[in-house]
């Protein structure tokens, strides 16, 4: 009974003391950033016009394979920015392409803001950080485990902020056109899996209510919460970079990708 109770006292300090040490970064470097104009002239925003002051238009994206796609085509039209939002971004072949057509994005000038919960990133943090080196890339994971390496044990200390999760899903290109709904980025959202049936919805928005939506991805963004994940990760160089552009272009080059790529 006394060594169950030293066993039960040992792992309770240990587990404080791993956890207890670990500490976010300072946000003194941080540097707040916002959303364009949306009167800012670009080929979505003629597309779409200004003939309905005051009004809002939607398109359901039912399909996963349209909803996959419409991003993809959207990526491909911007000429500003991208502002990118979700809680699950899956390390899988669908998130690898999507991620290809947001660096080629970046390659040609627009500014890619890409905010994703910490809870499911820790498998990719190291590819993140590496596309944070590109200039026109910013990445932020929003409410941070303080201790990188075990992260599971912050919820046991400090469970009421840890369990304080980001579950928004927001895709904003050039502040003109807007997709939201259930999906995050993966396999399963897309209809990109043959063993499972998953239905979603996501809706595509213009008008007025595409500034409201780029405020809501600013207030996030620029949130005490939202950390580059380079300051939690560490800076890495431009090889880094080059290698994961490598390894994207690989993707790209598969035969079930050329088409898209």
């Amino acid at each position: 009974m006394i060594i169950n109770s030293f066993k039960a006292t040992f792992c309770a300090v240990l587990i404080f003391t791993i956890t207890g040490c670990a500490q976010l970064p300072s946000r003194e470097s941080i540097q707040p950033s916002y959303a364009i104009s949306a009167d800012t002239p670009s080929t979505i925003g003629e597309a779409v016009g200004s003939n309905h002051p005051g009004l809002s238009g939607f398109y359901p994206l039912v399909d996963g394979v349209d909803a996959f796609v419409a991003r993809l085509a959207l990526i491909d039209s911007a000429e500003h920015t991208i502002d990118v939002q979700y809680y699950l971004y899956h390390r899988q072949q669908t998130t690898i392409l999507f991620t290809a057509f947001l660096l080629k994005a970046a390659e040609r000038g627009v500014r890619v803001r890409l905010l994703l919960d910490d809870l499911s990133q820790a498998d990719s943090e190291l590819d993140l950080a590496a596309l944070a080196v590109h200039p026109n890339v910013e990445v932020r994971l929003f409410n941070p485990f303080p201790n990188r390496r075990f992260r599971a044990l912050g919820f046991i200390t400090n469970y009421s902020q840890l369990s304080r999760r980001m579950h928004n899903k927001s895709f904003i290109v050039d502040n003109r056109i807007f997709i939201t709904g259930g999906r995050n980025i993966g396999n399963a959202y897309f209809s990109a899996e043959d063993h499972s049936e998953f239905i979603d919805l996501d809706v595509m928005s213009v008008g007025d209510i595409v500034p409201e939506a780029s405020d809501a991805f600013d207030l996030y963004w620029n949130h005490t919460l939202s950390y580059p994940v380079q300051n939690l990760h560490g800076e890495r160089d431009e090889q880094s970079l080059i290698e994961i552009t490598k390894t994207l272009e690989k993707l790209c080059s598969r035969q079930s990708a050329k088409q898209l790529c």
